[in-house]
């Protein structure tokens, strides 16, 4: 199983004209960057001086993504109403909604510079991720020496208990009762919408890949985890050989690029994934997803 070299999307945002980010407050671009304060520490904004405004460059539908020899991608978009969905739809506004667009579809790139523009060609926002380098010691199954029998500790790497919560199954609960709350949740949210950088626990419609899976372990077990697939990579669990594949842990594919929640009989629960909703779906040997897979990670 392998343990590539990651980065983290961890990002200035310059938005022209400037738009309000969730839980963020305009500031000179000179200024010192503030994080979001939506509990994934994965994602710092600044914006331009002037009037913030939630106008029509909040939702928007992705064109056309490429990636310059410099490093810089830019994703050419279309304005779109509040209500619209689909794994093309990225809300500007969110902590995550491009920063998770930009890891699925180039997990391997280094990335200096994210430019969006509209059709027109003219630029409403910029990102300058920074490298976080690599998967963190704490998941990495050899830096841990988890072996069959261990106990992991409570929460797993990269998780905080959320104290505003009420979990389905809570932190003394057998393996049993937690595997059945993860499920149960996950199971509750299929054919919920997906839309880049969404999460009910906002007040949105639907999920993108990263922020389902941060949603299901925070209403199952509890855990405050990010919603940036990156982060998630990098921090979240502690990693298991494929073989001992278990209900209930979170796997990665593509280097990061996508993110499941295993529920057993070759399947997983995932929002995206070419289905455009929360669904249930194969990752049996011989399944696309199946031949994808890069990582499991045991979260209890």
């Amino acid at each position: 199983m392998r343990h590539p070299v990651k980065k983290t999307l961890l990002a200035c945002v310059m938005i022209l004209p400037a738009i309000a980010m969730d839980g963020c407050a305009p500031q000179h671009p000179e200024s010192q960057n503030a994080a979001i304060a939506n509990g994934t520490g994965a994602f710092a904004s600044m914006v331009s001086a002037g009037p913030t405004l939630r106008g029509p460059v909040r939702m928007v539908a992705v064109l056309d993504a490429k990636r310059l020899p410099s490093g810089t991608v830019q994703l050419t978009t279309e304005s779109q109403k509040d209500s619209a969905v689909g794994e093309n739809v990225v809300d500007l506004a969110s902590p995550d909604g491009v920063s998770n667009f930009v890891a699925s579809r180039f997990p391997n790139a280094v990335i200096h510079e994210v430019d969006v523009m509209d059709e027109s060609g003219r630029a409403i926002l910029k990102m300058w991720p920074s490298s976080v380098n690599q998967v963190s010691t704490s998941v990495n199954a050899s830096g841990t020496t988890f072996a069959l029998g261990h106990t992991l500790a409570v929460p797993p790497p990269g998780v905080v208990l959320d104290g505003q919560v009420t979990p389905r199954a809570g932190k003394n609960a057998t393996e049993s009762d937690k595997t059945d709350a993860v499920l149960n949740v996950a199971a509750e949210q299929l054919g919920a919408p997906f839309v880049w950088g969404h999460t009910k626990d906002r007040g949105q419609r639907g999920f993108d890949a990263g922020n389902f899976v941060a949603y299901v372990y925070r209403h199952a077990l509890g855990y405050d985890m990010s919603g940036n697939t990156n982060a998630q990579w990098d921090t979240v669990g502690v990693s298991v050989p494929t073989w001992d594949l278990r209900p209930g842990d979170l796997l990665f594919f593509d280097n990061g690029a996508h993110v499941g929640i295993y529920c057993g009989d070759d399947e997983m629960y995932q929002c995206g994934g070419g289905t455009g909703k929360v669904s249930k779906i194969s990752i049996g040997p011989d399944s696309d997803w199946g031949k994808r897979l890069d990582s499991v990670r045991r979260m209890y």
